[in-house]
């Protein structure tokens, strides 16, 4: 019997002082998981084991370099980057969001040169992302601009599914960014 193909998830790392890793490395305690898809990491497997360690979590990973096919029921890991990064959870760092850049940057090419099937992105910080190939309010705005299109912001849970009409919008702004025509769009 032939195994069904898996989608190729690729995971951005987010802020590494941040919650994305712990987020990430948490969905993927339960091995059951991995009969879903195949993970890859853009991220590196010093802050990775760092992190699982830290959180007693008990991960193994699998490295291998990028565009290497990954291996389907593991952990994949793609390193963005090779220095060593010691997390200072909640910290506002420069090299903090250098990181954050490089693995965004990486997953999102990886999605470009089909590697991944699908991206999914952890937390970045706002501010200590900017730099001169990142000057947006955000991930959305930044994959609109390198897919040349629009892209939709989703959050979902069991029970609710939502796409944002806006994002990274002051509360006291939205009314005015919502017409008919943004509706269609979006939908």
């Amino acid at each position: 019997m032939k195994k069904k193909l898996l989608p190729i998830v690729g995971i951005s790392c987010g802020d590494p002082n941040g919650i994305g890793i712990e987020i990430i490395l948490k969905s993927l305690c339960d091995k059951r998981i991995l009969e879903f898809f195949t993970p890859v990491i853009f991220s590196n497997y010093q802050l990775l084991s760092t992190q699982t360690a830290f959180f007693n979590l008990g991960l193994k990973f699998n490295i291998i370099k990028y565009g290497e096919r990954p291996k389907r029921g593991q952990i994949n890991v793609v390193n963005a980057w090779e220095n060593e990064f010691v997390t200072e959870f909640g910290k506002f760092t420069k090299i903090s969001g250098e990181i954050s850049y490089k693995s965004l940057e990486l997953t999102t090419m990886a999605i470009v040169d089909n590697n991944i099937d699908v991206m999914v992105t952890a937390p970045i910080n706002k501010k200590n992302i900017q730099n001169e190939k990142f000057s947006f309010p955000g991930h959305t705005d930044y994959l609109s601009d390198k897919f040349n299109g629009e892209s939709l912001m989703f959050m979902i849970s069991e029970k609710l599914k939502i796409g944002l009409l806006t994002d990274h919008v002051a509360i006291n702004k939205i009314v005015s960014k919502i017409n008919a025509e943004k509706i269609k769009k979006k939908i």
